[in-house]
Order: C-alpha cells, then sequence, then structure tokens
C-alpha cells in the first residue's frame, strides 16, 4: 500500500506498492492467486518474537548502550506490532476453516515506531529518553509508506482474531522473565 489512508488497509483495499519491496510482495500474492485455486494470502505487520534481532531487542540494546543521548525514532510511520506466537495460532485457525483468501493478521490496534519504542523500554524497565524524528529524517534503502496500518477484517468474520498489541507485548516480556 502507498500509506496515504488515515485509518487501516482492509484486505480489498487496492494495493499501491511505493517501493521494489511493495512490488514483489504483490507480485507473490499476484502470482500465488493465478496459480493456486486454494490459497490463503496473509499480510502481517512489524513481526517480533523471542530470541531474534528484532525491534525490542534492538531499541533496548540501544538504550543500553547510549551515554545520555537519546534514541531517535518515528513517530510518524503507523504499524501493527504483532507477536509472532500469536501469529501462529491464528493461521493454525485460519487454516482449519477452508475459507481460502487474502487475509491481515496482525495484532489489534495501531501504533508509531515511536509508540511501541516508549512501551518497550518501559516494559523492560530501561532508563532512556526517547526523541520523535520524521520517517523523512530516518535514512533507509527503501522508504516504507507512512501507514502501514492493516485491519483484520476478512479474519475477524470467521472469528479469528488476535489481542492488542500492548497485550501481545507483555506476554513477550512475561515470556523472557521465565527464562530468566
Amino acid at each position: 500500500f502507498d500509506g496515504e489512508k488515515e485509518s487501516p488497509y482492509l484486505e480489498n483495499d487496492k494495493p499501491n506498492p511505493i517501493n521494489p519491496y511493495g512490488a514483489s510482495k504483490l507480485a507473490a500474492e499476484e502470482i500465488a492467486h493465478a496459480r493456486l485455486e486454494e490459497v490463503y494470502v496473509v499480510r502481517t505487520a512489524w513481526l517480533y518474537a523471542r530470541g531474534g534481532n528484532k525491534f525490542p531487542d534492538k531499541i533496548i540494546a540501544a538504550a543500553k548502550t547510549r551515554d545520555h543521548s537519546p534514541l531517535r525514532v518515528v513517530d510518524d510511520e503507523l504499524g501493527n506490532p504483532t507477536y509472532a506466537p500469536d501469529l501462529a495460532r491464528a493461521l493454525a485457525q485460519l487454516i482449519e476453516t477452508r475459507e481460502f483468501g487474502n487475509y491481515h493478521l496482525v495484532n489489534e490496534g495501531v501504533a508509531s515506531r515511536y509508540d511501541w519504542a516508549c512501551r518497550v523500554l518501559a516494559r523492560a524497565g530501561v532508563n532512556g529518553a526517547v526523541t520523535r524524528i520524521k520517517l523523512k529524517d530516518y535514512a533507509r534503502d527503501s522508504v516504507p509508506p507512512r501507514n502501514g496500518a492493516l485491519e483484520n477484517r476478512n479474519a475477524a468474520e470467521l472469528g479469528i482474531r488476535l489481542r492488542s498489541w500492548q497485550d501481545a507485548l507483555e506476554e513477550f516480556f512475561l515470556d523472557a522473565d521465565e527464562r530468566g
């Protein structure tokens, strides 16, 4: 999606990729639909789990290594932090339905990278100042859409719902606490 919509994207919204990464994902979706009669196309976003080097781990590490300089985190890029175990459960439920089609499977609620970083640091008990910056001020090889938030409409109609991203993040930390 191009990120211009003011609300989360639905499964039937017209894709309009703005970078090669998005174009390659759309091409894969189109090929899957063209070659398979029974296919699930699942879009997710901002995936994280324990044991990886994902956003929460990177934010915590960066905050711990900074000498009083604030982390600079984008506040105008929107998405859905999605906990991998929640996605796995939703995928298993979806497969059991045998209702093929396009689905968005993300934890409920929308956050900016800034919101997510602040929540991660607070829950981790890590002191670290976070400064808001704009997407245009954060150099990347491929600029993402400003609004990449998704809504789980099709899955919800089948009774498949993922909990809030805030509740999922709490479990992420509880899992870490239990592992020591």
